[in-house]
């Protein structure tokens, strides 16, 4: 007899590596940009990828507010091929939105949504309570293209009903990858609608995530949102 296993891409997320390294051993880990990906951007990376880079990884202290990034990209090109004869289409930001207002400060935890809810009920589960939780949204069968929305519904439902929402203290969305307009504003009304009733504070439109340039979040690492002042912040060193 043959078992065939098909593994969904979200399952080589660098998401559970990370959540075990945290649960098991303590150690953060850092959501942030990869060799190809980012560091290999023609014809250079991006500065504000960079910059935030070593700022959590190469600087023992904290972080500090985060800035809004002002362009930004989700274009896909050809690695090798068509992506070494021009750069990538930017677009003007319009920076962060937050859905709900508050303030509120704990652990960062989150990374790839179907990734998260692959850890549910497992002993690697991440720990939410009083944590700062952020969620990214990953491309779809295509790599251009990002997930269904019926997906992302699912998996939102799938979320708040495994008692997340009433656990976390904040909530961050990444900026939505692989959409036109009409799609990213019901995506960005999907979230608003599963997040009715929460107390917590929700920023929408961040740079992390599938879209460039991103900023690294270290897991297991204080941070405080307010909406009030308008500010996301990073408030103790990632590395000694």
């Amino acid at each position: 007899m043959i078992l065939w296993v098909e593994i969904p891409r979200s399952s080589a997320d660098v998401t559970l590596l990370l959540q075990a390294f945290l649960k098991k051993a303590g150690l953060v880990g850092f959501y942030g940009p990869a060799a190809m990906t980012q560091f290999a951007e023609f014809p250079e990376p991006w500065d504000y990828t960079v910059r935030n880079f070593y700022h959590a990884t190469a600087e023992p202290k904290a972080m500090g507010k985060f800035q809004a990034s002002e362009e930004w990209t989700d274009e896909v090109l050809a690695w090798g091929d068509v992506d070494l004869t021009r750069p990538r289409k930017r677009h003007p930001s319009d920076g962060w939105a937050w859905l709900k207002d508050g303030r509120a400060s704990g652990p960062l935890t989150g990374g790839c949504l179907p990734s998260l809810l692959q850890l549910v009920g497992t002993p690697f589960q991440p720990e939410f309570k009083g944590r700062i939780l952020f969620l990214e949204n990953p491309d779809g069968e295509q790599i251009d293209r990002g997930s269904p929305l019926s997906f992302v519904h699912s998996q939102l439902t799938d979320l708040k009903l495994s008692g997340v929402f009433d656990q976390i203290a904040a909530l961050f969305v990444s900026r939505p990858f692989g959409y036109d307009d009409e799609q990213r504003a019901q995506f960005r009304e999907m979230v608003y609608r599963h997040l009715q009733g929460v107390r917590f504070p929700v920023l929408y439109n961040a740079d992390f995530g599938h879209t460039d340039p991103i900023l690294t979040l270290p897991l297991g690492v204080q941070s405080t949102l307010d909406s009030q002042l308008g500010q996301w912040s990073v408030d103790e060193p990632a590395v000694a």
